[in-house]
């Protein structure tokens, strides 16, 4: 008996460790930077983007965990408006082309089980029970957050946070976010997002193709 409340106090501690880095991923921010600062940027109808990887050292940093060896590539897409008029930066679904074909990003709710699996092991018994049976019945983010509790709550809301969004941008402002996709099929190189603009002037919808760094 001595032995089960040994192991189930470090059980507790490495989920509450696990829980502080989630934490202190939430709460740093995205630097800000004109797509421009890019070397890879590319300009279009005076719209600049640049879409970058980061290694597995930054995705720990930002995300508590090292997403692209849990089969997760996060690509950061910033979009700097130098036209005179307001623009959309459609981020509801980029797509990303490479010698694998075609490949559509990743919703959040379909990333939640492959990064709680593999993460698992430090994690408390009922969390991981509860966050299985909530992916089984639908993938439903907020019965998700109130399921998990706090646990899994900095996750959940820190890819939300940090994700690339249906964004409004004046002229002279910058967006940026996180777009994911299946590492498997985002293999090889010259990897290009493919990004919806609408111009809110013309109501013109553009497509950039901005080649991945």
């Amino acid at each position: 008996m001595r032995y089960l409340f040994i192991l189930l106090a470090l059980t507790a501690q490495l989920a509450l460790a696990k829980q502080t880095d989630e934490e202190k991923a939430f709460k740093r921010p995205l630097a800000f930077r004109m797509a421009s600062y890019y070397e890879s940027a590319i300009t279009q109808s005076d719209i600049s983007a640049a879409a970058i990887t980061i290694d597995t050292k930054m995705q720990k940093r930002m995300f508590a965990r090292k997403l692209e060896k849990e089969g997760i590539l996060p690509i950061l897409v910033t979009v700097t408006n130098q036209t005179n008029d307001p623009i959309i930066v459609d981020g509801s679904n980029p797509k990303l082309r490479s010698k694998s074909g075609e490949s559509s990003m990743l919703k959040i709710h379909e990333m939640l089980e492959p990064l709680i699996t593999a993460g698992k092991g430090l994690r408390t018994f009922g969390s991981v029970i509860s966050l299985g049976m909530s992916n089984k019945m639908g993938g439903n983010l907020a019965y998700m957050i109130e399921l998990d509790g706090n646990i899994n709550e900095p996750l959940v809301t820190n890819l939300y946070n940090k994700s690339l969004k249906y964004t409004f941008v004046e002229a002279g402002d910058t967006a940026a976010g996180f777009v994911f996709f299946e590492t498997r099929k985002a293999k090889g190189k010259n990897k290009t997002i493919e990004l919806k603009i609408r111009s809110l002037d013309s109501f013109e919808t553009r497509l950039l193709k901005i080649p991945v760094d």
